[in-house]
Parts: structure tokens; sequence; C-alpha cells
């Protein structure tokens, strides 16, 4: 009993893969007031999936043979027709738009939810849908999107809002970890790859919000040892020698200046006596 209850968590933890987001924008949207909730909003957040390609992980959705995506193209439609065309199977999550729903929940919602799914209440979803193409050319999907909800509670829904309406650059990540099928989920040392087909809607087991102020780092001293800043400059001061010097010249100069008023009037009284002789 002890090792099904073991291997049932090994299975569920390789099963559970972290993505983290990167917020590219956002808006708020606000609702009319009913009897039960008469302040309703939401957030919705556009996201792109990043971490490292060393200790991320990869995430290929779908078996649609497409062209492949340029991570560094400025512009898709402009592409160079004299390289041939790469294909690729199945579209990476890092490559689509990840569009983000955030719900205020109280209480009574996390109440009523445990009790329709065995005692546990739902974090939130996670979605595919792929692209549409139609023949008449009325719908051209370029990509397919990807679309998850969350549910925060009222403080923390408060939090991201106004941190997110006062600022044009938004200083948070988002991470979830969602729950992929049986068999998707591939290890190794750089990672885990998951091959998932797109199918049905999977659950989010976990959620966070990180906000990053100045540096964060807990090696913080580490570092500043390793690279130490100049210290400002302790207050000169001078020698004795150095301070009669400046004293005596003082004295010389007033010296100067009183006896050059009394030369300055002597000049003037000869030159005028000068101009009445010649007179």
């Amino acid at each position: 009993m002890a090792e099904r209850a073991l291997g049932k968590t090994l299975d569920l933890m390789e099963r559970t893969v972290s993505l983290e987001f990167g917020v590219l924008g956002g808006r708020v949207f606000a609702y009319h007031a009913q009897g039960d909730s008469p302040d309703r909003q939401t957030i919705e957040l556009k996201c792109e999936q990043s971490g490292s390609f060393l200790t991320g992980s990869s995430v290929i959705i779908g078996d649609e043979h497409h062209e492949r995506v340029s991570l560094f193209a400025e512009d898709e439609e402009d592409g160079d027709e004299s390289k041939p065309v790469e294909m690729e199977e199945g579209w990476q999550l890092n490559q689509i738009t990840t569009m983000l729903n955030i719900h205020e929940v109280d209480a009574d919602w996390i109440a009523e939810s445990a009790a329709k799914h065995d005692g546990k209440s739902l974090v939130g979803r996670f979605e595919y849908f792929p692209r549409i193409n139609t023949d008449d050319g009325v719908v051209n999907d370029k990509r397919p999107s990807v679309s998850a909800w969350i549910g925060v509670g009222p403080e923390t829904f408060r939090l991201l809002r106004e941190r997110m309406l006062d600022f044009k650059k938004w200083d948070f990540t988002i991470a979830i970890e969602v729950l992929f099928p049986d068999g998707t989920v591939e290890g190794s040392f750089m990672g885990r790859t998951v091959r998932w087909d797109g199918g049905k809607p999977l659950n989010v087991q976990s959620a966070r919000i990180v906000w990053i102020k100045e540096d964060w780092s807990p090696d913080f001293h580490a570092k500043e040892r390793l690279a130490p800043r100049p210290k400002a400059g302790a207050p000169y001061d001078p020698p004795r020698e150095h301070l009669e010097l400046v004293s005596r010249i003082e004295r010389l100069e007033s010296q100067i200046q009183k006896l050059a008023t009394p030369m300055w009037a002597a000049a003037v009284l000869l030159l005028v006596l000068i101009f009445l002789m010649k007179r």
C-alpha cells in the first residue's frame, strides 16, 4: 500500500512541469455588478515562455507539419526565397502566445471547487487551440495559441492589478506547474522535454508570481567582496607647515594691497603736477 502511494506521488512529480512566463502586455476587464459579486474584474496577460535552455522545460504541442519559426526574424513575411524552407512537426510553446487570465476568488469559491473535485479545489487550467485556416481565406491563423487561467485571492489580485497598471514595463514573472498526461514527459540532464498532443485541457497544480526589486541575490555580500566598490576619499588634513606657509602668503598679499593704494595716488598726483608745470 505504501509502495503504491509512493509510486503515485513520484508519477505526479514526474508529470508536473514548471513553466515560466515573461509578461509582454496585459489588460483589465471590469464587469457590471451582480447581487453576489458587485465588483467583478479579471486580468488578462499576454505571455511568452521563458527560462534557460539548459535547465528549462521544452514543450512541443501537437503534430502539425509546418514551416520552422525563426526566433530572430524581424518579419516573417520577408523571407529569403533562395533558402530551402525548413519544416518541423509540432509547435514549441516558446514560439506561440500564451494568454493567461487571472480571476479573483474567495474562500467560498475554493470550498465549492473542492466539493466538486474530490476535496481539492482547482488552481487553474491550461489549454491548447490549433490554428484555423479555412478554404475561403476568411480565417488564416499564422500560429496556434495557448490559453490558461488561475485563481488568486483578493489581496494578491489587487497587488497584481496595481503593479500592472502603474508601470509601462512589468517587473514580475509568472510560473505555473502543469500536470501533463502519462508518457508525455521525457527527462534528461539538460532539462525535460514534453510532447503533448494538445487534446484535452490540463490542470494547473500551482502558480506563483515573483516580483524582483534591486539586487535580490542571497550572495550579494560575496559578490561585493570579489569586486569591492571604491570607498569615498577621506577629507584632506594638511600638515602644520603647509598651514603656516599659506598664512604667510595671505599676510604678504594684505601688505601689498595696503601699499598699492598710496602708490597709485602718488602716481596720479605726479602726473597732475607735470601737467600744471607745462602750462
